[in-house]
């Protein structure tokens, strides 16, 4: 993390995102500056009036967002919006506030000062009438720098005149300062809502300036003191550190949102190209029809979401492609990258799967994250917010930070989690406190326990998520994986070139537990090759190692030799019949009972269960042994240290085509020498003895998918999926380069692979199918 670098930290409440604790005991707050007053007598009314906002929209311009109001209550069948007479400040209203269902519309006035006083007054306001995950956008006007008036542009982070991605604050005589990047899944949604609408658009960074006139550069103002070379310079570095238009609110609005953990996306259309003037020289015709391309947008993308309220289906995330080459060896990789998530089964009420992926071209470091909530009424909720965390914390690193990271990756990686999972303690109550419910933390044990204040009913606050991280660096030089849970990642390769010892497993208790379930596995003479690695640690109930490991947080205190949790069978028999997995002999020893009642999967694995004891107050159970957040079980022994991996490609296809790359790892002692999982499909053999030649591309996919995705699958089945898949992807390749496709084909690959787990889950699954998500990260490397 940069120096003096401020983070989102953990909330009070990160449905609404205010962090002040001062305000919570007050009776009354008079937000003066938008006109209305929120006392205890008034809540209700302001919950009532506000409770369901779901976007916050925002220009500089009163008549504009006025229009756009209007706009809105058109576009989604609304008679007529109402606004709010606002205290005057002098003789004029300074915001004109709109509310149409479930968007909010104000106009913020120019410069940061103005929008942030309306943030912090329209954020308190939201949280008052308990609103949960507003998205906020700022729309409007900006000067384009290398593109051509009429532009959309949809901004990716806000720098200031030093290229820089932070918005700095000045409090009580210091100076704080905030990443100041929007979020990168509304980006993404926005964006294709540019595709579908057919308007010119460029996504980059936003100059956010103080003023209008010199921080801007321009030479038209009453004080100049610098040349017209100065400015072509000045701007020309801006378009090369890929800055594409000039404002004076996104970095501020930027950093606010950051710093709240609030979704956030900045859309505004250019009235010129600076590097070809200062003065706006269009007709007023053409500047007006200028003005409506970024409302056109916004109606598209939010009339579309709302639609899609249900969360049926999302469309394959726009593709992230990169080249790197490795110094060592000299070998180049070209690096492509895109996700996809469907809802599953229709008795699925609502998605609750959650991913991001981005690149960071200055750290030359590529980042996926996937996350699989659960708990009917808190699952979506604990992954997004999830997910915002892991985002938001690897989208402000430096370069310090992966250095810590390639230092000691356990220690980097369990310090994340650990944060995490305490995060979310405060989304789940907030989650129920804004149902009406009264919510303690139960001691010693540290989890929440939950009264309906309507009906007096007492239940433990559940939910969870599964999670796991995906680094790579430098284009797959090196890789590091971390999970919790039952979301996977499955490293594939066209040839067999991958071998187990390939892999690090970092930590010394990730060791032994690898190495003992090879142990204690029927079969674990694995071939010296394969093309599968499976980069994920085993926390499923079944996995021996994770019931000693449980066994050690907690032991039933009626036998020590076995875990106070329950490892047991799941079948429709009642709790207290089901099957142990493991039985503990006289002697000690560990025996496995060897079937269950029924699979869980396509690969015939038994569906399993952790459980709360039978004395327990509340009973609760999980799939795996390991989550974020479901505070109850953790009590018991499930944890959330993520098992920790990591793998070279380079180190991969050196060795494949004869090259010597040393790695830190080599005769280490805790290099793992056998397989890297218990499961029997992690490693399988190759019926093909091609090896391939130096020159010749060498192509690795990585597969990180939830369980949605992974039961309906053999592991090698996929493996002759993607491959089929690849070598259609080399047809569309050729093609491309005639002229006859402009496609990308890793957006094709990700599509198909999600229509075939569609066909698949519902031919086993039927309406009860899973969400299902994937992200596929295909490595083409060739040779120097």
């Amino acid at each position: 993390m940069a120096p003096n670098m401020e983070v989102a930290e953990p909330t009070q409440d990160t449905m609404t995102h205010v962090q002040n604790s001062h305000i919570r005991d007050m009776t009354s707050d008079v937000l003066f500056h938008i006109g209305l007053q929120c006392s205890t007598e008034e809540r209700q009314q302001i919950i009532d009036t506000f409770g369901d906002v779901k976007f916050f929209v925002t220009g500089g311009s009163a008549e504009r967002m006025t229009h756009f109001a209007h706009a809105i209550a058109k576009e989604l069948g609304i008679s007529t919006p109402y606004g709010y007479a606002l205290n005057p400040i002098g003789s004029t209203s300074r915001y004109t506030l709109y509310k149409v269902g479930p968007v909010l519309v104000a106009n913020h006035g120019i410069g940061m000062p103005s929008i942030s006083i309306l943030l912090h007054e329209v954020t308190k306001l939201l949280d008052y009438a308990k609103a949960s995950n507003a998205t906020y956008i700022r729309m409007g006007t900006s000067g384009g720098i290398g593109v051509e008036p009429g532009t959309v542009v949809i901004t990716s982070e806000g720098v200031n005149n030093k290229m820089e991605s932070v918005d700095e604050v000045a409090v009580l005589g210091s100076t704080v300062r905030r990443p100041a990047i929007c979020s990168p899944e509304v980006r993404e949604e926005i964006i294709a809502a540019a595709e579908e609408v057919g308007l010119p658009y460029a996504v980059g960074k936003t100059l956010s300036c103080n003023d209008f006139y010199e921080g801007q550069g321009r030479l038209d103002g009453a004080i100049c003191e610098y040349t017209l070379e100065d400015k072509m310079a000045f701007l020309q570095k801006c378009a090369d550190a890929g800055v594409r238009n000039i404002e004076m609110e996104a970095r501020g609005m930027a950093g606010f949102c950051h710093k709240l953990n609030i979704p956030l996306a900045v859309v505004c259309v250019t009235l010129l190209n600076r590097l070809n003037g200062d003065q706006v020289l269009s007709s007023h015709e053409t500047l007006q029809g200028f003005e409506k391309r970024p409302a056109a947008v916004l109606l598209h993308y939010i009339k579309s979401k709302l639609n899609a309220s249900a969360m049926s289906s999302s469309r394959p995330s726009r593709p992230i492609c990169f080249q790197s080459q490795w110094v060592a060896s000299g070998l180049r990789t070209n690096v492509s990258v895109s996700g996809i998530s469907d809802i599953g089964g229709a008795s699925n009420s609502e998605n609750q799967d959650a991913f991001f992926s981005f690149y960071d071209p200055k750290n030359a470091a590529l980042v996926v994250g996937l996350f699989d909530g659960h708990g009917r009424d808190t699952g979506r909720d604990v992954a997004m917010a999830a997910k915002r965390y892991f985002e938001a914390q690897f989208m402000g690193y430096s370069q310090e930070d992966y250095a810590r990271l390639e230092q000691d990756p356990k220690v980097f990686f369990q310090q994340l989690f650990e944060t995490c999972h305490n995060e979310l303690k405060y989304v789940l109550r907030g989650l129920y406190e804004r149902s009406g419910h009264i919510v303690e933390e139960h001691q010693p044990e540290g989890f929440l326990v939950r009264q309906d204040a309507r009906t007096g009913v007492i239940a433990n606050v559940r939910g969870g998520t599964t999670a796991t991280i995906v680094v790579v660096l430098n284009g797959g030089q090196k890789i590091y994986t971390s999970n919790v849970g039952d979301s996977a990642a499955l490293m594939t390769a066209l040839n067999p070139v991958l071998r187990s010892t390939d892999v690090k497993v970092h930590g010394l208790q990730n060791k032994l537990l690898v190495i003992e379930d090879a142990e204690h596995d029927d079969n674990n003479r694995r071939p010296s090759k394969s093309e599968l690695l499976l980069l994920s640690g085993n926390h499923g109930p079944d996995c021996a190692t994770e019931f000693v490991r449980a066994r050690e947080a907690r032991c039933n205190p009626l036998d020590t030799s076995i875990p106070a949790l329950r490892f047991v069978y799941d079948s429709s028999e009642p709790r207290t019949s089901r099957l142990p997995i493991f039985t503990m002999s006289s002697k000690g020893e560990l025996h496995r009972n060897p079937s269950g009642d029924y699979y869980k999967n396509v690969r015939d694995e038994w569906a399993t269960l952790v459980s709360t004891p039978f004395t327990a107050l509340f009973p609760d159970a999980l799939a795996f042994t390991r989550s974020l957040g479901d505070f109850h079980m953790h009590s018991y022994g499930v944890c959330c240290e993520p098992t920790v991996m990591e793998l070279s490609l380079e180190r991969v296809v050196s060795r494949d085509l004869g090259f010597s790359v040393p790695h830190d790892w080599d005769n280490q002692e805790d290099h793992v020498s056998d397989t890297v999982d218990g499961n029997d499909e992690s490693y399988l053999s190759s019926n093909n003895d091609h090896e391939e030649q130096q020159g010749e591309t060498t192509t690795f996919m990585l597969v990180v998918a939830s369980d949605g995705i992974w039961d309906n699958w053999a592991y090698r089945d996929l493996w002759s999926f993607l491959c089929e898949s690849h070598s259609t992807k080399c047809l569309q390749q050729d093609c491309a380069l005639s002229g006859d496709d402009d496609s990308l084909p890793i957006d094709a690959m990700v599509s198909s692979l999600m229509t075939a787990n569609l066909q698949r889950a519902r031919s086993s699954f039927g309406d009860q199918a899973d969400n299902m998500t994937a992200v596929v990260i295909m490595f083409d490397l060739n040779g120097a």
